[in-house]
């Protein structure tokens, strides 16, 4: 919520922000709207309201009815509401106050057609500040979720939005977020605007364990993708059939159409070794190859002139 009510300097401020009006601008047209007596002084430092105009709230708040920007939220305004807000020192407060209170509407009737285009901005502006004051707050339920992937740390941040409160003044065009529910440790899929991301930052992206699950295809077609890894599964199988030898063979030629590298999990045994060769496999992973090892092992044995093999066929 607010810091306050406007002063003229937060009153300039906004009138930027949102009209690219200068304070010049903003100071002559608010000195025009209080001459017709539709806002209060705009020469203020001060952002509060004195307690003396607590019994004049409704009062205040009236003309703004004929305003169709306003009509959601007037229906918003009931005594309650006016006593919360009334009854804090957020916005109300006499030993905060100035030689003149917080920029607020008169409680003068207007009609809009006698208000020119900017005149129209400015005092809009000033009531829905007055307005909002009296509103609930905007309530978002806020979701962070860090993903551990092979070492590489992805935050995705979700929200959804409980209550718009004053919000609905404005033009809020923010959308809800929503994440998962999840634990620690469970395994997650991740969007395309993540895997794009991870490719930007030159990270190649694999499909892990594929060949097992429908929908392995479906992710083929998506270009983030550079390597294929065949499941543990289908290599036990292939060493005993020639069916799913032909499969692995169609699978690995499928890869390399798309200019992609296929890589043979849990290699176990000298047969399944040669028999990957024989099927077209571009890289063999498993305990017979090599064990997991730390990052420090890793350089230490293969140089770092290794991790730049693991590329596209070309």
């Amino acid at each position: 919520m607010w810091d306050g009510v406007y002063s003229t300097l937060e009153l300039q401020k906004d009138a930027n922000r949102y009209f690219k009006f200068r304070a010049t601008k903003t100071d002559s047209i608010a000195q025009d709207l209080y001459e017709q007596g539709l806002i209060s002084y705009p020469r203020t430092s001060c952002r509060f309201i004195p307690t003396s105009l607590i019994p004049d709230i409704l009062k205040l708040l009236t003309p703004l009815k004929v305003f169709p920007e306003f009509e959601q939220a007037m229906k918003l305004i009931t005594t309650e509401a006016i006593n919360v807000t009334t009854t804090g020192k957020a916005y109300i407060d006499d030993a905060k106050l100035t030689d003149h209170h917080a920029i607020i509407p008169t409680g003068k009737m207007v009609d809009p057609a006698t208000l020119n285009e900017d005149q129209r901005k400015i005092y809009l502006l000033v009531a829905k500040r007055f307005l909002s004051i009296f509103l609930p707050p905007y309530k978002v339920a806020a979701t962070t979720v860090l993903l551990d992937c092979n070492g590489e740390s992805i935050l995705a941040k979700g929200r959804e939005i409980i209550d718009k409160g004053f919000s609905i003044l404005y033009q809020d065009k923010s959308k809800d977020i929503i994440l998962p529910n999840l634990e620690s440790g469970d395994i997650v899929k991740v969007s395309k605007p993540v895997l794009n991301g991870l490719v930007a930052r030159g990270i190649t992206v694999a499909i892990d364990d594929f060949g097992v699950d429908a929908s392995n295809l479906n992710s083929l077609g998506l270009p983030q993708f550079s390597v294929a890894k065949l499941d543990k599964s289908l290599i036990d199988q292939a060493e005993h059939s020639d069916r799913m030898q032909l499969v692995i063979k169609t699978a690995v030629e499928l890869c390399h159409d798309l200019n992609m590298l296929c890589v043979a999990e849990g290699i176990e045994t000298d047969n399944q070794i040669e028999l990957l060769k024989k099927l077209g496999c571009d890289r063999l992973q498993g305990y017979l190859i090599g064990k997991p090892m730390p990052a420090a092992d890793f350089f230490h044995q293969f140089g770092e002139a290794a991790l730049h093999k693991n590329r596209k066929r070309t």
